[in-house]
């Protein structure tokens, strides 16, 4: 198998799934031809300012603003300091102001499954091609027992990660390679991975967010 092309498969439909499905199933999603976006890291806004990005926002009539992170450079943590500063707290009046929505792209799987439980809770994560034990990406996506970490953080970050699109992007690791070959899931497809983790996150989800 390609794993490659799986990824960038997998990927693409995932994008799709959840441009297209809201969190509350009670509540209609927008048309993504509604939208003309932007994404950018919170160094990114931090850097211009919250009044003169809404000022360029406006001017390239932009709609939607995506904040990103990830774990390598600007992570959870980064997104949240930004977001409680006065220019934080400024953008999003602005954005409501001016009718801009914001969502948050964000890669955390490393973060809601902390690395540092390896050592004790090494089942948690995944068995490479070589069959040794790493957390080096992603997790073991059968692991019941890592889930229920999962949950429990997924359950603060919603607390701040408030998307007014109400559309949710917590993503896996980037990788083509990074995907689990245990005994429970060297059978399942780095796409069938994905999606098992997807699902999972959507549950997760929408009994917060109903």
């Amino acid at each position: 198998m390609n794993y490659k092309k799986t990824t960038i498969a997998t990927t693409f439909l995932i994008s799709i799934i959840l441009m297209c499905i809201s969190c509350n199933s009670n509540e209609t999603v927008v048309s993504k031809d509604d939208y003309r976006g932007v994404v950018l890291y919170p160094s990114d806004i931090r850097s211009l300012g919250a009044d003169k990005l809404i000022d360029i926002l406006n001017e390239s009539n932009i709609n939607l603003l995506g904040i990103h992170t990830n774990t390598l450079t600007e992570d959870l943590d980064s997104l949240k300091e930004y977001l409680v500063s006065p220019d934080g707290k400024l953008l999003i009046d602005l954005c409501e102001e001016n009718k801009i929505d914001i969502e948050y792209e964000c890669h955390v799987l490393q973060e809601i499954l902390p690395r540092t439980l390896f050592d004790n809770h090494p089942e948690y994560f995944r068995v490479d091609s070589s069959e040794n034990r790493t957390n080096d990406l992603n997790m073991c996506f059968s692991s019941d027992e890592a889930w229920l970490v999962i949950e429990e953080n997924v359950i603060e970050l919603l607390e701040w990660i408030k998307p007014t699109t109400n559309r949710y992007f917590f993503w896996i690791d980037d990788s083509y390679d990074g995907f689990c070959n245990c005994d429970e899931c060297k059978s399942l497809s780095p796409s069938d991975q994905a999606l098992m983790y997807e699902n999972r996150m959507l549950t997760i989800i929408r009994n917060v967010n109903t």
